[in-house]
């Protein structure tokens, strides 16, 4: 579970006249309920609050079951209904996914994941290319940036696993005594700033800025994905 206390969003906003206008909007909370499957895509649970309204979006990873809660009423979604919706449920499903594979870099040494040591001035550092085991071809693939004097992991770009998605950047700032941690005894950024690249020509431009409170490990249940009990509309 990721708890953030602050995040600030830029929303594309397509106008009549063809143009694109940026808007950024900031909500008073954003909770992450997150869950690794191991014979399915992960499971996600976003509840935002913004302008003193709560939204809750979710993805049931072994039935692909998407559906989201306005605060009156739940509404089963798919790609075609809420294109909108269902990506950003998936654009967090993988920003949960780099966080905790960010954290737990020592687990992806020994999970048979193909680690190189790239030249890629891309970012300042020291630059190492994550390569999955053929065993989880849905695993992410990722650039890894680690500050030559820390070797804290700094800047991390992520390849698109679904069919349309962007390409995603995340830029992390630590800070000694932050976020508070229960479950594991691991440091994990405080500030985790997103850029979104639609194609590779393009410079990635930033979607969020999120400021985590709290990280809880092995705190989530299954029921925590499930819609809640009352009929869609």
């Amino acid at each position: 579970r990721l708890e953030f206390g602050r995040v600030r969003v830029q929303r594309r906003l397509e106008q009549e006249d063809g143009t694109v206008a940026y808007v950024t909007e900031e909500a008073e909370k954003l909770d992450i309920d997150w869950m690794r499957h191991d014979d399915s895509e992960p499971s996600l649970k976003t509840q935002w609050v913004l302008n003193g309204r709560t939204t809750t979006r979710a993805v049931f990873g072994p039935r692909g079951y998407y559906w989201m809660h306005d605060g009156d009423a739940f509404t089963a979604i798919n790609a075609q209904t809420h294109p909108d919706d269902v990506a950003e449920i998936q654009q967090h499903r993988r920003l949960a996914r780099a966080l905790i594979d960010v954290a737990l870099l020592e687990k992806l040494t020994v999970d048979g994941s193909i680690w190189n040591l790239v030249d890629d001035p891309y970012y300042p550092g020291i630059a190492l290319k994550r390569t999955p085991p053929a065993s989880q071809p849905k695993a992410l693939k990722f650039m890894l940036w680690l500050d030559k004097t820390t070797l804290d992991p700094y800047a991390i770009r992520v390849d698109p696993i679904e069919r349309g998605a962007s390409i995603l950047h995340y830029r992390f700032t630590h800070t000694p005594g932050y976020p508070a941690i229960e479950g594991a005894e691991i440091r994990f950024p405080q500030k985790i700033t997103v850029l979104e690249q639609r194609i590779v020509e393009q410079e990635p431009k930033i979607a969020m800025e999120l400021w985590m409170r709290k990280v809880i490990f092995n705190g989530v249940e299954r029921t925590a994905f499930a819609p809640p009990k009352s009929k869609p509309r």
